[in-house]
């Protein structure tokens, strides 16, 4: 199950990366600001209060396409964020507390725009809660929760590509080092056709 937190901890690097550039220097002047490129094109756009960016501000890729929107008080990044791939997709969503720590709902995406995976940050900035995965055709791919150590537990249920069901049952603990096989009760192995048998242990990767 590390694969779910692995996909969170690459969307959520590329995204603090992507902010980072963002924090804010004093500029001297106040109102709503535009900032361009050399080659005339919008670079970003918000608003000065007291020389800070207060509230929703917009950066731009040299190509003109949205490149993310990010909220601000008192130049600290704080409240909801969105980023865009170089095409106009949405890339990532979520918010920043007044640390500018990811937390509360998180959203990832495909670059077909598809969304790719969902889930939670807590105020330790672990992942908790329940999470769900996608395939890239935008079909559910995995859904089920992460405890506070960051580990699959309970009711989880895993979906062929085509949607139908693969695997559903509750999740009492991990029984392998690697991370993919657990112990389950109440589980159930679907096959293709819809039948399936009852198993007491469940091994899979999200890869």
């Amino acid at each position: 199950m590390r694969v779910i937190i692995n996909v969170f901890l690459v969307l959520l690097i590329s995204t603090s990366s992507l902010f980072s550039q963002k924090t804010s220097t004093k500029q001297n002047s106040d109102g709503y600001i535009k900032n361009f490129y050399n080659n005339g094109k919008l670079e970003s756009e918000g608003i000065m209060k007291e020389d800070f960016e207060d509230g929703l501000w917009k950066y731009y890729y040299k190509n003109g396409v949205l490149n993310e929107e990010v909220t601000f008080k008192d130049g600290v990044m704080v409240g909801p964020f969105k980023s865009y791939n170089k095409n106009g997709k949405l890339e990532v969503e979520g918010s920043f507390n007044e640390n500018e720590d990811v937390i509360g709902p998180f959203k990832g995406y495909y670059k077909n725009g598809n969304l790719r995976v969902e889930g939670s940050y807590d105020e330790n900035e672990k992942m908790v809660g329940p999470f769900k995965l996608y395939y890239k055709n935008g079909n559910l791919k995995a859904e089920g929760s992460l405890n506070e150590n960051e580990d699959a537990f309970g009711p989880f249920k895993l979906y062929y590509k085509n949607g139908n069901l693969r695997f559903e049952g509750i999740l009492v603990g991990n029984s392998s080092d690697s991370g993919d096989t657990y112990e389950v009760s109440e589980g159930k192995s679907y096959k293709k056709n819809g039948k399936y048998k009852e198993v007491g242990y469940v091994n899979f990767s999200l890869d």
